[in-house]
């Protein structure tokens, strides 16, 4: 039961329920499960359930109107939270359905400054371009980017959080202007030894701010007792 649960177009929550009950009925506590990613077949992410309960929101404090023509995507960019988010606070199939029909509701997850990702990113560009300060980050406000942050080509088309979740959201200037990175003078021609050195100095700033950054993440989140983000 637990593999067929982690097999892509398997897994629903009344099947999770049933196999947590089954834990429950038994007095074991079962392992976690691989819950197939909402939208991308070739990533998953893990939801740990060693309290044997799926967690589900008891109340929502953000209520949606479905709207003729809306889709997750839409919903998402509109509303400012991740797709990941959406089906999750709604219990969503791994299609991202069924959206309730028109002028049903859904419970919108913790808003974020949110990016689409398209055809070819990596988690380079996507840290560079959004602001973001470190792909630790990016991994633990988005689950369902894999440990190694290379799994954009399963996640195209979706919306991923570049802010952290509940918190107030940055303007996309405010971003760009805490890089603080030195840039490489892109007047210079190519080939010249101005170039050359101005882009060694970009990398190497760039490796140096990321590998502090996501130690003062990993640091903070050691102190706070936080769990790792499963992946």
């Amino acid at each position: 039961m637990r593999t067929n649960l982690e097999l892509p177009f398997q897994y629903t929550p009344a099947a999770a329920q049933e196999y947590l009950d089954t834990g429950l009925r038994c007095g074991m506590e079962l392992p976690s499960i691989e819950i197939p990613a909402a939208y991308a077949l070739n990533a998953t992410a893990k939801v740990p359930l060693a309290d044997n309960k799926v967690k589900t929101p008891l109340s929502c404090d953000r209520p949606y109107i479905v709207g003729s023509g809306d889709t997750c995507r839409s919903i998402a960019e509109s509303q400012q939270v991740s797709t990941l988010g959406l089906i999750q606070a709604n219990n969503l199939d791994s299609s991202c359905a069924p959206l309730p029909p028109v002028g049903g509701k859904l419970c919108l997850p913790s808003k974020c400054r949110v990016y689409v990702v398209q055809e070819g990113d990596n988690c380079f560009d996507i840290v560079t371009k959004n602001g973001v300060k470190a792909s630790l980050s990016l991994k633990a406000w988005n689950p369902v980017i894999n440990k190694k942050c290379n799994n954009f080509a399963d996640l195209v088309d979706t919306a991923i959080c570049v802010s952290e979740p509940g918190q107030p959201l940055p303007s996309f200037g405010d971003a760009r202007t805490k890089q603080k990175l030195v840039q490489p003078d892109m007047n210079a021609p190519m080939g010249t030894r101005e170039r050359r050195l101005a882009m060694e100095l970009f990398a190497k700033d760039f490796r140096e701010r990321i590998l502090r950054e996501d130690q003062e993440v990993a640091r903070a989140r050691e102190q706070n007792e936080a769990p790792d983000v499963a992946e």
